[in-house]
């Protein structure tokens, strides 16, 4: 990831293409946290967080995405560099998102902050 927005020209596009779905997805979270940097607790029906998921969550693809623009939004961060999605697919074997990178420390506050990665809440009950 690093290396990809590090290079990317001003505006330019980066396609980056995640094949580990499960760490992903939230099955697995303490490789999604060693990996991209992500906090996946997915809780159980008792309301306790589960260190593995037995199942997906019904919301698994969008957690996918989000995980993913993450850790590449922290990357680009790293090198004074902003990113902005532009596509995402999903499909049964891989996540793939596509981000256009711009220079600048303003452009990686911008797309490193809380509220521009936002945080993902789901209730069963609504």
């Amino acid at each position: 990831l690093d290396a990809a927005v590090s290079r990317a020209p001003h505006l330019g596009v980066v396609s980056i293409t995640a094949t580990d779905t499960a760490a992903l997805w939230g099955i697995y979270p303490a490789v999604a946290r060693r990996r991209y940097g992500a906090v996946t607790a997915v809780e159980t029906s008792d309301g306790c967080s589960a260190g593995v998921a037995s199942r997906r969550p019904p919301w698994f693809r969008e957690l996918g995405v989000r995980v993913l623009l993450g850790a590449i939004a922290r990357a680009a961060a790293r090198h004074d560099r902003g990113i902005a999605p532009l596509c995402s697919l999903v499909s049964d074997h891989f996540v793939q998102v596509t981000v256009r990178v711009s220079r600048g420390a303003a452009a990686a506050d911008r797309s490193s902050s809380d509220e521009a990665i936002g945080r993902f809440w789901h209730c069963e009950v609504c």
